[in-house]
């Protein structure tokens, strides 16, 4: 009978992957239809949105690459082999670094924005 912990564990894990994939994915298609408005009318935000989109991207890839590390590093806790404590880490860095590149992308569109603000007489 598998142990409920265990099971827990891999529910909340399950869910921490797709809420790497909404907040960075849907960033991501948020900036590129934000993107497609801009285009031609607010050109001096376009470089900040394109950049913007960069670390939301890698995030999304770096959250696709946890569930591989997840069941790599599950199969060597099985065979208890030392690879399954360093994978762990990965697993865990992985999704550390998914939600900073949401968290950069995020900034860099902020800056952006707070820096084409227009002038308002006081």
């Amino acid at each position: 009978m598998p142990d409920p912990k265990v099971e827990r564990r891999d529910e909340m894990t399950a869910q921490g992957v797709r809420g790497l994939f909404l907040i960075n994915g849907g960033g991501a298609v948020a900036l590129l239809a934000f993107l497609q408005v801009i285009w031609k009318e607010v050109t001096a935000l376009v470089p900040f949105v394109v950049w913007g989109l960069v670390p939301m991207v890698l995030g999304v890839a770096a959250a696709a690459c946890i569930q591989f590390i997840r069941v790599e590093s599950s199969l060597h806790w099985e065979a208890t082999s030392g690879r399954g404590k360093t994978l762990a880490k990965v697993h865990r860095r992985l999704s550390l670094f998914s939600i900073i590149c949401f968290l950069a992308g995020m900034f860099v569109i902020i800056a952006g924005a707070l820096s084409n603000l227009p002038d308002v007489a006081t």
